[in-house]
């Protein structure tokens, strides 16, 4: 006997949150035939977010830090952001472009 549509919509409609978004990861592997995008991946993201799915985590910020280490928020990202673009540099340098 198959499923019908309607029984699956309510059972699924029973799931709990963290369920619902365990059957959605399923399903898109299940049907995916192309790469996915960092599009998709922060669009899901997003949707996570809004639904509630971060909101019983515990922030790790701050929970490591070394007292002994001051460097502000604007530091830190300029510091990533050189390490970021750092490689670019190297590549050039290896492959000669000018």
């Amino acid at each position: 006997m198959a499923a019908k549509l309607e029984h699956v919509v309510e059972l699924v409609e029973q799931l709990s949150d963290t369920d619902r978004l365990k059957l959605m990861d399923y399903l898109h592997i299940v049907r995916r035939t192309t790469p996915i995008t960092r599009e998709e991946i922060l669009a899901e993201f997003e949707r996570r977010k809004a639904a509630g799915a971060f909101d019983k985590r515990e922030s790790l910020r701050g929970k490591y830090a070394n007292s002994k280490v001051t460097i502000s928020d604007d530091e830190l990202a300029a510091y990533r952001h050189e390490l970021q673009t750092a490689w670019k540099e190297d590549m050039d340098e290896i492959i000669g472009d000018d």
